[in-house]
């Protein structure tokens, strides 16, 4: 009974005044960080051409050799000019929010939308050394062209309502 007595009355007294003061210097603190956070945190920039401004012809992601890739620029049409071989390209298309856009990247080649493309293309396509027929088990394309259309700060509804309609970019050309 005495220990039920002392609880009780430590909870009235906690409950009245302690924990009023408590949570007012912990809210002021919260507000103080917050608003450094705000100040401080660097707001990163995407690559040229990202999101909507991301290429209409999209870029070409080619295999030189086992780990080497070589981006670039310019129509599906020109990238198999001097080839007498029908030039096969591998369609990806990316959208998203900032992953997506780039954000803090210098070049679409080491953001995410670069990387995925070279992989891709590590999977599907044949280089130019590749002369026997086991290494090109699967190998079926010259490159993967993609597009990465990307937003910082989308939400899911964001993304399908201003991303997915850019898709008709690539599939109407």
């Amino acid at each position: 009974r005495r220990l039920a007595r002392l609880v009780i009355k430590t909870a009235k007294t906690l409950t009245s005044k302690g924990v009023i003061r408590a949570a007012s210097v912990t809210a002021g603190l919260f507000v103080l960080q917050a608003l450094y956070v705000l100040v401080k945190t660097p707001r990163l920039s995407p690559p040229d051409k990202s999101g909507v401004n991301f290429p209409r012809e999209g870029l070409s992601v080619s295999l030189q050799n086992e780990d080497r890739c070589r981006i670039e620029k310019g129509s599906a049409d020109s990238a198999g000019k001097g080839s007498k071989t029908k030039w096969r390209e591998f369609r990806l298309v990316l959208i998203g929010d900032s992953p997506v856009e780039g954000i803090g990247n210098s070049h679409h080649s080491v953001a995410l939308s670069g990387r995925t493309a070279e992989a891709f293309a590590k999977l599907v396509c044949r280089s130019g050394r590749e002369h026997d027929d086991r290494a090109l088990k699967g190998k079926q394309y010259d490159s993967v062209r993609y597009w990465s259309y990307g937003k910082s700060g989308l939400t899911a509804r964001g993304v399908n309502r201003e991303m997915v309609p850019l898709l008709h970019r690539v599939v109407d050309d």
